[in-house]
């Protein structure tokens, strides 16, 4: 049986200015997540989105990549102020990172 990663993830559009675009990019992520890992909460706001979700062994590094150019490709002008950050963790193989995604790259938190 593969262990299962728990991640907590928050997304927010940096921006002063909240639009309809950003709650198409917030359904967007969760709808991503809901067919690619197992979605435990959701909590949605107008400024943010909050995900706990589970995924296999760590960190889905490739799974994530894939959203954010997604959610490049179709919102350009947005994802220059999309700021998303996941705490992710797995007792059993003592497992921890904290992974940012920022300026268009997800980098790790606990490697610097």
């Amino acid at each position: 049986m593969a262990n299962g990663c728990t991640n907590m993830f928050s997304a927010s559009i940096r921006n002063e200015n909240i639009t309809e675009k950003h709650e198409e990019i917030y359904n967007k992520i969760e709808r991503f997540l809901e067919e690619n890992t197992t979605l435990y909460n959701t909590n949605l706001d107008p400024s943010y989105i909050e995900i706990d979700f589970e995924s296999r062994w760590t960190f889905p590094y490739d799974a994530m990549e894939k959203m954010a150019e997604e959610l490049q490709e179709e919102y350009p002008e947005e994802c220059k102020y999309l700021y998303m950050r996941c705490l992710s963790y797995e007792f059993g193989c003592d497992y921890v990172d904290y992974m940012i995604y920022e300026n268009g790259e997800w980098f790790s938190k606990m490697k610097n």
